[in-house]
C-alpha cells in the first residue's frame, strides 16, 4: 500500500513538471523574437529607450499588458504577439524589451 502511494506521488509529480512552465529566461537570447514578430504589434518598439536602465528608474503605464521576467524566471507556454516582455537580468537592468 505504501509502495503504490509513492508511486503515485512520483507519477503525479513528473506528470505536473512536465506540464509546467518553459523556457527559462536565462535560456533566451536576448536577440531572440519568436515567431518573427516584430515589436510595433504589443507597443515595444516604443520602449526600446528603457533598455540599459535600471527597472526601477523607469515606469510603464498601467493599461499596459506586459510580463516581467527576471533572472531564473520561467516563461509560461504561449506567444502573445500583444504582451510585451521586460527582461531584466541580475543587476536590475533592462536587458531586451519584445513582444510575446
Amino acid at each position: 500500500m505504501k509502495t503504490h502511494r509513492v508511486f503515485v506521488t512520483l507519477a503525479v509529480t513528473l506528470f505536473l513538471n512536465g506540464c509546467g512552465y518553459t523556457d527559462p529566461v536565462d535560456e533566451i537570447p536576448e536577440t531572440h523574437n519568436e515567431r518573427g514578430q516584430g515589436n510595433a504589434a504589443c507597443g515595444a518598439d516604443r520602449y526600446q529607450g528603457f533598455v540599459g536602465e535600471k527597472l526601477a528608474a523607469v515606469s510603464f503605464p498601467g493599461n499596459l499588458k506586459m510580463r516581467l521576467l527576471e533572472p531564473g524566471s520561467r516563461m509560461a507556454p504561449g506567444f502573445d504577439k500583444t504582451r510585451m516582455n521586460v527582461i531584466v537580468n541580475d543587476a536590475g537592468l533592462i536587458t531586451t524589451i519584445r513582444c510575446g
